[in-house]
C-alpha cells in the first residue's frame, strides 16, 4: 500500500485548446499572409534572372522547412518537456 497521496488529475480547458489551435495555424498563416504579395514581389525582382521561379518559392520554403525538422523537434519535446519547448518556440 503506498504512502504518498494521489496526484489529482487536470484536464485540459478552454484556454489550452486555444493555444495549441493558435500554435498549429502558425504556419499556414505564414503561407496566407504571404500569398497576397507575390504579385508585387514578382513586379519587383522582375529583372533578376530567375525571379519567376524563385519568388514562389518563397512561399513554400516555410512549410518544407517545418515539415523537415518537425520530427527533431519533437525528439526535443519528448527529451526535455512539451510545455517548455512550445513556450520557447
Amino acid at each position: 500500500m503506498s504512502l504518498t497521496a494521489p496526484t489529482p488529475t487536470r484536464q485540459a480547458g478552454l484556454a489550452q485548446l486555444a493555444l495549441l489551435l493558435a500554435g498549429s495555424c502558425l504556419s499556414v498563416l505564414g503561407a496566407v499572409l504571404i500569398a497576397p504579395v507575390l504579385p508585387q514581389m514578382t513586379d519587383h525582382f522582375a529583372g533578376v534572372p530567375g525571379s519567376g521561379a524563385l519568388v514562389p518559392i518563397v512561399l513554400t520554403v516555410p512549410a518544407l522547412i517545418i515539415g523537415l525538422t518537425a520530427p527533431f523537434a519533437g525528439f526535443i519535446a519528448d527529451r526535455i518537456d512539451r510545455k517548455r519547448v512550445l513556450i520557447v518556440a
